[in-house]
């Protein structure tokens, strides 16, 4: 008696090591076949890629979709989301699809600190995630800000320096996140995910890190304000090429990210 129980708890854990197990080899062959497309598509389109995909997505709540405002500005877009304001500041944010506001995971990411106070009084009525006086880049280490003549933020520029360790009387700095980490990290393929970007010249630097990594394929629907007059970016061929390169990869059978765009005049 209990030498058969003593089998049938050893068959157990035995299947259960053994589904593991196989659970790891479909993780380690999945990554293996992401390391091959970005090997193939920067051979194809003479682009830089990052073979750091070791940071696969955490496993998040399913819900019925993700909502990300990058560069929410006085929230515009959010008021667009949430009750369906047309706004004459933002004519290309549509959603394509019926949805109910109260069951998405929303999020808003703006770096003016002039708009904290606007974007507080909507977070407290909807209940979104707000990062204040954040700006989505390419890494955690800060950013920093142009000021006009009398010491405010100025809106015909922005974000244009990493910060540095002198202080610069014409600039005050701004937090930064690595948004492509911090994607990988919150969303997965399994939601439906809608991404606004409106980061006045910093989307060029930003695009492209999400292209490298694959992460551009996380997004269902992309809806992107290209300024190409403000375009804060140490190569100036990717004012010309990231457009392309994201409807290239959109197209890709993997990837299927339906994108919107407007380029925005000075």
């Amino acid at each position: 008696m209990r030498r058969s129980l003593w089998r049938r708890i050893t068959l157990f854990f035995g299947i259960v090591c053994f589904l593991f197990l196989l659970n790891l080899y479909g993780e380690y062959y999945q990554l293996n076949v992401d390391l091959k497309k970005v090997s193939d598509f920067s051979r194809e389109w003479g682009m830089p890629y990052d073979l750091n995909l070791l940071n696969r997505p955490l496993i998040v709540m399913q819900t019925e979709g993700v909502f990300i405002d990058a560069g929410s500005g006085r929230g515009d877009a959010l008021l667009k989301f949430y009750k369906g304001k047309y706004s004459k500041n933002d004519e290309l944010f549509e959603m394509t699809t019926d949805y109910d506001p109260w069951k998405w995971r929303v999020y808003s990411f703006e770096a003016d600190d002039k708009c904290t106070r606007d974007l507080l009084k909507l977070e407290e009525r909807f209940k979104f995630s707000l990062y204040s006086n954040m700006a989505v880049w390419m890494h955690d280490e800060g950013l920093k800000y142009p000021v006009n003549k009398s010491g405010m933020p100025s809106r015909r520029r922005n974000l244009v320096r990493d910060v540095e360790m002198q202080l610069d009387p014409g600039y005050i700095s701004a937090f930064s996140i690595n948004f492509s980490q911090w994607l990988r990290s919150y969303v997965s393929k399994k939601d439906f995910v809608v991404l606004r970007v409106n980061l006045r010249g910093l989307e060029y630097e930003v695009l492209d890190n999400l292209i490298s990594d694959l992460t551009l394929c996380l997004i269902d629907q992309l809806f992107v304000h290209y300024y190409p007059h403000y375009a804060i970016t140490k190569d100036k061929g990717l004012v010309d090429q990231v457009p392309n390169w994201v409807i290239r990869m959109s197209r890709m059978a993997d990837c299927n990210t339906e994108v919107f765009a407007v380029e925005e005049k000075p």
